[in-house]
């Protein structure tokens, strides 16, 4: 009985293994690579995001889950590699808002958004034959509020890197996952609290994005 079901879970798992999809393989089975050509990879998901204001006495720090949006475009250069522009960002609703000052600190609920919006250069490797791939981009993002956040923050230089994984979909689409960080400081302008000197923005964020390529 033992050896029965020894040979029964042997077949199940060499039949899911063929069942699985050919990471670089096109649908009339050769091998396919990311050729010259024009590129384009969008990514939605959900982050863990947080951004400090640091001033004069005082910080200020709001965070929560949020929705995290990364959309580039440009031309793969030379077989695997792409060079793009990017946009990307994140947003948080009613965000916890802890207030740190020498008399103290308190957290306080809000109501509105915080976003933070970047847009730079950037360039995607892909490591083949698993169509696994590094993108990093860098540019200039700031950080608005609405409703109780209402304000805005100046620019400042942004960065965001990505680890994705993706399976051909046919000759030409991918989809997959990927994993990010990116990191933006910024002054600030009106976004802060009133009455007291402007601080500086820092923001962070990680997420988890669902991806789709076009080459």
């Amino acid at each position: 009985m033992r050896e029965r079901m020894k040979r029964s879970v042997l077949f199940v798992v060499a039949t899911a293994c063929l069942a699985l999809p050919r990471d670089a393989t096109a649908v009339g089975g050769a091998s396919q690579e990311h050729d010259q050509s024009f590129f384009m990879r969008t990514s939605v998901g959900i982050c863990a995001g947080n951004a400090r204001d640091e001033g004069p006495g005082y910080q200020v720090k709001l965070e929560n889950p949020g929705l995290d949006v990364n959309i580039a475009a440009g031309y793969t250069v030379i077989p695997n590699l792409a060079v793009h522009a990017t946009l990307w960002g994140w947003g948080l609703n009613d965000p916890d808002t802890h207030i740190t000052s020498a008399t103290g600190g308190v957290t306080l609920p809000n109501h509105g958004i915080l976003q933070m919006i970047a847009f730079g250069g950037g360039a995607t490797y892909f490591v083949m034959p698993i169509n696994a791939y590094l993108s990093s981009s860098i540019g200039f993002g700031g950080f608005s509020g609405t409703d109780e956040l209402d304000g805005q923050s100046a620019h400042g230089l942004a960065v965001d890197v990505t680890a994705g994984k993706e399976w051909w979909v046919n000759d030409e689409w991918g989809a997959g996952a990927a994993l990010s960080y990116s990191h933006v400081t910024a002054d600030d302008n009106s976004l802060g609290p009133k009455g007291v000197p402007s601080g500086t923005w820092t923001g962070t964020s990680w997420a988890l994005r669902f991806t789709a390529t076009f080459n």
